[in-house]
């Protein structure tokens, strides 16, 4: 960890001319003429509102690590009338790739020049009802603003002159007289539609689709998606598929306040709908989130969570959801920051393996995300530096999007800061560990996740055998790092506190064909879905790898799969496929992870194989407690 103390000679000249309205008279520096540069691109909408927070000018003492000052904008540079609280902000890159930062404060949105990072320069500003809540996208040369209080609209700033200190307020649109305000604006760079988060209009239900396409000056409605009776989305991420199954779809993941994750198909605007959810666990308040680049993970913060004492979580956490199977996602794990650090999560970005994050009092936090069962901080730049308390100061937005390690940060309490996180690029990515290297001990897993929280239990393994009565099997062992349980004969003592991720019991020997339930131990705790795992072998005693389901049974009333049926055949296939394409019906996604030797999590082409390779009477690979372990 390193610390610095900013002095005023590392301010830009802009910075200190702007400061001089706030310092003491004996410190006060003679201004230069700055009217030409805000010139024309200053719009009053309206009278400047008051906010009663304090305004901070002077420079602060500041933490960090792996990441770089560059420079900073205080409040004070913004304007010294008590209304510069800043909350979140984008950025533009112009076609002579310049950049440029786009900062929402309380009343007004400011564009500043951040092509050298050592020396930004305000160049003008909009004025635009007094809101604490500001959000902005870009579409092409365009800045679309909204607000969430005493909105007019969408603001739109034309940028197409902006390398010449021009941004012109091309207009303030309604969207025919519907549209006032919105919390967040969410924006598709694939297909080039905006989605507006919690307005004024659908009952603020679900999002509002808009198409800037024909005249990005005059966007109008294109649909409505309702994600479900008084569900809306605090935020929202929506992105194109371009290959696996969902090739051509264009998807939104919708963070849902205590209603959740919502995930919906929205590439047809006159036909958008849910495709699947999650929001049996304990979110208080899903707020914001980010997908990996291989749209196989999506990150997620709860803004509440922190703060709840019944939940127990003692500093920031980070959920990771699989979203392979969208019509099935599930909790895959969850990062928590280091004990010191109780700040609560706010808004996030991914970008290659790093996940950046504007942590209210913490500040800048990087994930290395790249294994998601082991992520931990790769770096950070603390720019509230009184605390890392659960307070509503301090980081609200982080834009990482430049490729090349540059940083913004909006800071509620100091300002904008620029930061150079490039170190960060030239460090190696920690080596792959494999998931179940040398030694692992080979079985078809129960795989269940804990519902203990953070209170002590164990959990008991029964089977049940042509339905006759529960054999108890076993107790759930302690689990090892990667969270694996070998099957153990007596409860664990003293119980067990549980790990928050999924937990796989299982042992080396070839499990028999019958049906598997984990039960807990207290009559206080039950699981919502069955736990059940069922497994089966061909008449002549041979444990298979890919008998999932029996024959397929449709009727005008009902379709359902039948249970395995002791039969390898293109039934078996046709379920998994149905696991990795759409919805399976009812044969059961823990029957139809397959692969790799103990399963992943995952149902992919290799559970296909899986299948395949048993459809041609190929034997349970290990079926020899000689090979129950991993080459």
């Amino acid at each position: 960890m390193q610390k610095f103390q900013l002095t005023f000679t590392s301010q830009v000249l802009t910075t200190l001319v702007l400061m001089s309205s706030c310092l003491p008279a004996g410190l006060a520096v003679s201004p230069p003429d700055v009217l030409a540069v805000l010139g024309s691109t200053e719009f009053s909408g309206d009278s400047d509102n008051s906010s009663t927070s304090s305004v901070a000018c002077l420079p602060e003492t500041y933490t960090f690590n792996n990441v770089d000052f560059r420079a900073q904008l205080t409040r004070c540079d913004f304007g010294a009338d008590g209304n510069t609280n800043p909350n979140d902000l984008w950025a533009f890159v112009s076609p002579s790739g310049r950049r440029y930062a786009i900062i929402g404060l309380f009343n007004r949105t400011v564009f500043v020049e951040v092509t050298d990072p050592d020396n930004p320069v305000i160049l003008g500003k909009f004025q635009g009802g007094a809101s604490p809540w500001r959000d902005m996208k870009v579409h092409k040369q365009y800045a679309y603003i909204v607000r969430q209080e005493n909105g007019l609209g969408i603001q739109i700033a034309d940028m197409s002159d902006i390398d010449n200190g021009n941004i012109v307020l091309a207009n303030e649109t309604t969207l025919g007289g519907f549209f006032t305000d919105a919390h967040n604006i969410a924006y598709n760079p694939d297909s080039e539609f905006f989605y507006l988060c919690i307005p004024n209009i659908n009952s603020g239900i679900g999002l509002v689709a808009v198409d800037p396409t024909s005249d990005p000056a005059n966007p109008v409605i294109a649909g409505f998606w309702n994600t479900g009776t008084g569900v809306s989305c605090h935020d929202a991420l929506v992105v194109n598929y371009d290959t696996g199954i969902y090739a051509g779809r264009e998807i939104a993941f919708c963070f849902a306040e205590d209603d959740g994750l919502i995930i919906g198909d929205v590439t047809d605007k006159n036909n958008m709908f849910t495709i699947g959810s999650l929001t049996n666990f304990s979110w208080r308040y899903t707020h914001q989130g980010w997908i990996s680049a291989d749209r196989r993970y999506l990150f997620l913060g709860d803004e509440l969570d922190e703060l709840d004492p019944f939940l127990g979580i003692s500093s920031t956490r980070t959920y990771v959801v699989d979203i392979q199977n969208l019509s099935q996602p599930f909790l895959a794990s969850n990062y928590s920051a280091h004990n010191l650090n109780h700040a609560i999560d706010h808004n996030m970005m991914a970008v290659g393996r790093y996940l950046f994050q504007a942590n209210y009092a913490s500040g800048l936090r990087i994930l290395d995300v790249s294994n998601v069962l082991a992520i931990f901080e790769a770096g950070f730049f603390d720019t509230f530096p009184p605390h890392d308390g659960t307070h509503f100061v301090g980081a609200w937005g982080v834009y990482a999007g430049f490729g090349d390690g540059m940083v913004l940060v909006s800071d509620m309490n100091f300002g904008l800061f620029v930061l150079d996180a490039s170190t960060l690029l030239n460090i190696a990515s920690p080596p792959t560990i494999a998931l179940f290297p040398q030694g692992t001990k080979k079985s078809r897993y129960i795989s269940f996740v804990n519902n203990f929280g953070n209170a002590p239990g164990n959990y008991q393994v029964r089977r049940f055998i042509d339905d006759g009565p529960p054999e108890v099997v076993g107790w759930v062992g302690m689990p090892d790092n990667r969270g694996i349980s070998e099957i153990v004969p007596d409860p664990p003592n003293p119980p067990i506190v549980w790990p928050s991720l999924d937990i796989e019991a299982g042992d080396c020997e070839i499990i028999p064909a019958t049906t598997y339930q984990v039960f807990a131990t207290s009559d206080n705790y039950f699981f919502s879905d069955p736990l059940t795992l069922p497994t089966s072998g061909n008449p002549a005693g041979v444990q298979t790898w890919g008998d999932v389901t029996g024959k397929f049974f449709s009727s005008p009333a009902i379709t359902l799969w039948k249970p395995a049926d002791d039969e390898v055949d293109v039934c078996d296939i046709v379920a998994v496929l149905h696991g990795v394409t759409m919805r399976p019906f009812s044969a059961g996604a823990d029957r139809l992870d397959l692969a790799p030797e103990i399963p992943d999590g995952i149902i992919d082409s290799l559970d296909l194989q899986s299948v395949v390779e048993a459809f041609e009477s190929q034997p349970y690979p290990y079926a020899d407690s000689a090979l129950c372990t991993s080459p």
